[in-house]
């Protein structure tokens, strides 16, 4: 069955996803070196991922039917990804 989701809840439950990896980095770091490494870089590359889909797919769909780019949310967001 194919199950039609707004996109706001992908990103959610991305979003939750990769907190809960950093969680288990932290939490791992000083107790168990193999678990925070693996932990750390499916966070890394899932972190990489969900920006490169903010990035290149969702915001410039959404300055697009907006018309709001310069200063608007996505160039907060923008501004967000270069500081991580």
């Amino acid at each position: 069955m194919n199950e039609h989701r707004p996109v706001s809840e992908f990103f959610g439950q991305d979003h939750d996803r990769l907190d809960e990896l950093f969680k288990t980095f932290q939490k791992f770091k000083r107790s168990d070196f193999a678990k925070a490494k693996e932990a750390f870089k499916e966070f890394k590359f899932g972190l990489q991922r969900h920006i490169v889909w903010e990035e290149d797919i969702l915001f410039p769909l959404w300055e697009e039917k907006t018309g709001v780019s310069d200063g608007g949310p996505t160039f907060v967001m923008r501004a967000e990804h270069r500081r991580i």
